[in-house]
């Protein structure tokens, strides 16, 4: 899923200084803590009421809701230090600062429901009580409408996160399905050494007892499979010493094999997390803790050659930007100090499955492309 506008939250404007803190000091560390792009709009941005100024948190919903968590504890902290404590006397366990999320009228329908069952849950299931304001006016589809819960903070976060969710649920998905949910259409037999980066942690779900599950990778798309050891790492680790830190807590999971032998073979491996994840979450659950977690993204290492790389990254960048637009994964170029002139460059893709596959097969178009024009006629 590519990287979400930003969602608009108001907090009182006499918390606000507390927020953003001495020189931006308190918001760059809420950045760089929960990955998210966060920016607080001038007093007289849209949005803005005589009391409150907009806060516009981005990225993906986990980054998100993270950032939530800590400017909502900031803010709700600061009301209490300069305010009376007999001011919230009637508070209890509720957080003194409410959530108020600006949102498009186009969208309020959603979380409403039908006769009012989706605001109810959404109520029910987060400990909150949810509202949603009235204009004076008939609101049109970009109206921007106040949606404010009030209860507890951890409540709070989670009507947030719900929120977020229904929302981006509602708006139409990136062309990841379209590019991303096939093999790439191709006749040749030309085989790709493509690495997927697995978690130390999780290395053993794509091993499998007695290495079962990498034989069945393997036998299922017909590619071949190396995992790197734990000595191999080592080396590798040892090799790339002084460059930025790259992959230190994750194995090599190396796959050769056709366009249609990598997309099975990756699909494999991708299950494998997913399925790793689902038993982590029913573990946690169990033992009474949260088990919510963000969608399982993986992260390849695709090679292109020199002589293709110009096409791949486009006049100015932008037909890589294109690519990542289109497949909704995030990319990166990764080069090292010490590469040679003619060795390939790392394209490093990161989301879900159809995302990196949709990424790859973009990118296989570009380089078919390419070839075809030098073909004379």
């Amino acid at each position: 899923m590519e990287k979400q506008s930003g969602v608009q939250v108001l907090i009182p404007k006499d918390v606000i200084g507390a927020v953003i803190g001495k020189g931006g000091s308190v918001l760059r560390d809420i950045i760089v803590e929960s990955g998210a792009t966060v920016s607080v709009l001038p007093r007289d941005g849209v949005g803005t009421t005589p009391n409150e100024r907009v806060v516009v948190i981005g990225g993906e919903t986990v980054e998100r809701v993270s950032a939530f968590r800590a400017i909502h504890a900031t803010a709700d902290d600061e009301a209490r230090a300069i305010n009376d404590d007999s001011a919230f006397a009637d508070a209890g366990p509720n957080a003194v600062v409410p959530l108020k999320i600006l949102l498009r009228n186009e969208f309020v329908g959603i979380i409403i429901g039908k006769g009012g069952a989706t605001i109810k849950k959404l109520s029910a299931e987060s400990g909150t009580k949810i509202s949603i304001n009235q204009p004076e006016i008939t609101p049109g589809p970009e109206t921007l409408r106040i949606i404010t819960a009030v209860g507890p903070a951890e409540g709070l976060a989670l009507a947030f996160e719900q929120i977020l969710s229904r929302v981006e649920d509602s708006k139409p998905s990136s062309q990841a399905t379209l590019y991303g949910s096939v093999p790439f259409p191709s006749a040749s037999s030309r085989r790709e050494r493509n690495i997927i980066l697995v978690l130390e942690s999780m290395i053993g779900a794509v091993i499998g007892k007695g290495g079962i599950n990498a034989r069945t990778i393997t036998e299922g798309s017909g590619a071949k499979i190396h995992i790197e050891t734990r000595a191999e790492k080592e080396v590798r680790i040892a090799e790339e010493e002084g460059e930025e830190s790259r992959g230190a807590d994750e194995r090599q999971v190396v796959i050769i094999g056709t366009a249609e032998q990598q997309f099975q073979a990756q699909r494999r491996v991708y299950e494998l997390l997913m399925a790793d994840d689902r038993s982590k979450s029913a573990q946690a659950q169990k033992d009474g803790r949260g088990s919510r977690r963000a969608p399982r993204r993986m992260k390849v290492h695709y090679p292109v050659s020199v002589a293709a790389l110009g096409s791949v990254i486009g006049k100015g960048g932008a037909k890589i930007e294109e690519i990542a637009s289109n497949s909704g994964a995030k990319l990166n170029l990764l080069r090292w100090t010490d590469e040679k002139p003619d060795d390939d460059v790392v394209v490093e893709i990161f989301g879900v499955l159809e995302e990196t596959q949709a990424a790859q097969n973009l990118i296989r178009q570009v380089i078919l492309e390419r070839l075809l024009r030098q073909i004379p006629e």
